[in-house]
């Protein structure tokens, strides 16, 4: 069988809903699709949704006529991703503590014999943007994904920061941010943003392009948060590229100089962009490394 028609069954996993789809050896993303679920079902709604997304990227996979060397999952933490166990407390509790490899081989009818690995949905992504998009080039970078919640992940030396069970080494969600007795996740997130606010990010960026002032002055805040929390990470004297993701990133140039302010000298030395291929990075990232 020919190296073209190989493909890996990639899922990531978000808050309402799982996304899949197929990634060639060209790591390009074919036929993506997506399942419906909310993070606070049940455990047998939620195994199920999981279960339906890898068959239906089965099901792709088979009718394109593609083998399908292993299945991918971009999963948020805290999770022990070597076990395939999801320690999540707040999301997807249901599924805590459960050998989803396990369960996956049973409900998806899998063979003993095909890989399913899991890797931290930031590091999937930094993975996929530094493959093919706007990390490309650089041996040593970073990302921060800014949705729900707030994601982080390294890459030095072409090589990905992870600890012992594949999770991420540093949690930058839960550093405290200087004396204001809040952590970074409880500032610079969407549901800190909601609480902070009063609205969400989306609505506070629509006010910030209308000129309104207090959403401008919030918006270049929060990056500035942003960059003064990433000068507490050892490797940021290392790093020449920052990508920023997730949701909220859609509204780059409203952080951008909060960011730049906030990294001081430092940012004469790193690029910071945002991120090339936001919507598929986290299902590449985590194929490659299946191929």
């Amino acid at each position: 069988m020919s190296c073209k028609s190989q493909c890996i069954v990639a899922l990531d996993m978000g808050g309402t809903y799982i996304k899949y789809g197929l990634v060639d050896d060209n790591l390009s993303v074919l036929c993506d699709g997506s399942v419906p679920a909310d993070s606070h079902d049940s455990r047998e709604v939620l195994l199920d949704r999981l279960s339906e997304a890898i068959a239906k990227g089965l099901k792709a996979a088979k009718d394109n006529g593609l083998f399908v060397r292993g299945i991918a999952i971009s999963t948020p933490g805290p999770f022990d991703y070597a076990a395939g166990v999801s320690h999540m407390v707040g999301k997807y509790d249901e599924i805590y503590d459960i050998d989803l490899r396990s369960e996956f081989r049973r409900r998806a009818d899998l063979p003993c014999d095909l890989p399913i690995e899991f890797m931290q949905d930031a590091a999937a992504f930094l993975k996929g943007e530094h493959e093919i998009g706007a990390a490309k080039g650089y041996k040593n970078c970073m990302c921060v994904t800014l949705g729900t919640g707030t994601g982080y992940a390294c890459i030095i030396e072409n090589e990905l920061l992870l600890n012992e069970r594949k999770g991420p080494y540093y949690v930058l969600a839960r550093q405290p941010y200087k004396n204001t007795g809040k952590l970074i996740e409880e500032i610079v997130s969407g549901v800190a943003i909601k609480k902070t606010y009063g609205m969400d990010a989306k609505t506070l960026a629509q006010k910030a392009k209308s000129g309104d002032n207090d959403a401008i002055n919030a918006y270049f805040y929060l990056g500035k948060v942003l960059g003064e929390a990433l000068l507490e990470v050892a490797e940021i004297k290392k790093v020449n590229c920052l990508v920023i993701g997730g949701q909220i990133s859609r509204d780059f140039d409203l952080l951008y100089d909060g960011i730049l302010t906030g990294l001081g000298n430092l940012s004469e030395n790193i690029t910071v962009v945002p991120a090339k291929n936001p919507a598929n990075a986290a299902l590449i990232g985590a194929a490659v490394t299946l191929f």
